[in-house]
């Protein structure tokens, strides 16, 4: 048999955890006042935690430790460590809480400096991918190549575009009068709503419908899609 399982129906899983199979076994040994080593080998996440001791006079079996004592211990390491970060909360809030009303007019604190390509690209991703209305880029001159800076604008007008055209389809405008109105064919708008249904995961466009009224961009009672 190729199952990883036990007899007892135990499977792997982390050991600062308990399964149901240890769970079980743990109630059968509170109840009997202790439990035989041998069942123990289905539920070896039973003997990671605090919760048996050996049998002082007999080494075949164990014995179960009172569950209130035992979850004071497991608990013990977390409970210092939530007692630590509150005590740093309650030290930084002292210290920088007076601070917060001291103003400063310097218009450079609301600039953020992003530094490492990764991290500005997927801040743009996310700017391009949230914006609702309009997304304003400034492309200084740099040596960053040409590509990345017509593939960033492309993606930026893509996500307008396909904006506009769903609150057309949202005011209940069928396809050709949303091209003649965005002014591409009707083969273009088609295309641009397929990506808004992929990119909202809409199956149907009654389902793209109901994601648009979910998302904010219709109103509830407005045309269908």
């Amino acid at each position: 048999m190729g199952s990883s399982e036990g007899r007892l129906g135990h499977s792997p899983h982390r050991n600062d955890v308990l399964c149901d199979t240890a769970l079980r076994l743990y109630e059968r040994s509170l109840r009997a006042g202790r439990i035989a080593r041998a069942e123990l080998t289905d539920a070896p996440c039973l003997t990671e935690l605090p919760l048996l001791h050996p049998d002082p006079w007999d080494d075949a079996w164990m014995r179960p430790v009172p569950a209130s004592a035992a979850l004071a211990n497991i608990l013990q390491p977390v409970s210092r460590e939530i007692d630590e970060r509150l005590r740093l909360a309650t030290a930084l809030s002292r210290s920088l809480f007076p601070l917060t009303a001291v103003a400063h007019d310097d218009p450079n604190l609301a600039i953020t400096v992003l530094e490492g390509v990764p991290a500005i690209q997927a801040s743009l991703d996310e700017a391009t991918a949230t914006a609702a209305d309009e997304i304003l880029t400034a492309q200084p001159g740099s040596d960053r190549p040409a590509g990345s800076l017509r593939a960033a604008l492309s993606n930026a007008r893509v996500t307008a575009v396909q904006g506009t055209i769903a609150r057309l389809l949202a005011e209940g405008h069928v396809d050709d009068v949303v091209a003649r109105k965005m002014g591409i064919s009707v083969r273009t708008c088609r295309s641009h709503i397929a990506k808004l249904m992929q990119t909202l995961g809409a199956t149907s466009r009654t389902h793209l419908g109901a994601l648009l009224v979910h998302w904010g961009i219709a109103e509830a009672g407005h045309g269908g899609v």
